[in-house]
């Protein structure tokens, strides 16, 4: 019995190591990938990204989001992307979008701006 018990506060301690280490990595790779296209020329910016949902699952939450590409003007804002993965199925990753976006397409005659509203509009890989 008293094996059990070590076995299972050591699964425990390794698991919740685990989430944390993954959490750190996550964290960071969302921060350089929004510094790589800031490199790349592009306007991208998100003023908060934190990582949550422990033990079940890794959520990022990026908020006020902001994609454009200064050479051809297309853009995409919102408010709040999250994204997020079962931590028994990191693989299977879910994007949650805002309930109001603005998309900037570029056209012949210059920039349009469309409005996007929507309720629970998710897409999973």
């Amino acid at each position: 019995m008293r094996f059990l018990k070590w076995t299972a506060i050591i699964l425990a301690i390794l698991v919740t190591g685990l989430w944390f280490g993954a959490s750190y990595f996550v964290k960071k790779g969302a921060e350089a990938f929004v510094a790589d296209l800031a490199a790349k020329g592009m306007v991208a910016g998100t003023p908060g990204i934190s990582v949550g949902g422990f033990p079940a699952r890794m959520d990022l939450a990026l908020s006020a989001v902001k994609f454009v590409d200064p050479k051809t003007g297309a853009g995409w804002e919102g408010a709040e992307l999250h994204i997020f993965a079962p931590s028994w199925k990191p693989w299977q990753i879910t994007a949650e979008l805002p309930p109001s976006q603005t998309l900037t397409l570029p056209g012949m005659t210059g920039n349009q701006t469309v409005g996007v509203t929507s309720q629970g509009l998710t897409a999973s890989v």
